[in-house]
């Protein structure tokens, strides 16, 4: 699990999206990502079913840009959510170091 910045305030329960998910504790800072904005999307199935996401846009501190994670509404739970952005993050900078 991420280790958060121990002076962050935390935030109270935020729900977004539909179906709507709490995102609060995806602002928490990292040491490997912060979290920049996030927004609603959906990509769909080879029959057309359309899956809800979020899409996290988050930087990680010491390297340039943004960068996008897409996490499914159904599968967005706050403990996978951040490992999904640990574990990008994590990829981002083994890239980086090639």
């Amino acid at each position: 699990m991420p280790v958060a910045d121990p002076d962050w305030s935390p935030l109270p329960e935020q729900l977004f999206g539909d179906p709507p998910v709490d995102v609060a504790p995806l602002y928490v800072p990292t040491e490997n990502h912060v979290v920049v904005s996030v927004y609603q999307t959906e990509r769909y199935m080879s029959d057309g079913h359309p899956i809800p996401q979020i899409a996290v846009d988050f930087a990680i501190p010491g390297y340039p840009g943004t960068f996008t994670r897409r996490i499914a509404n159904y599968r967005f739970d706050q403990g996978l959510a951040l490992t999904f952005l640990e574990d990008r993050a994590l990829q981002i900078k083994e890239i980086y170091r090639l």
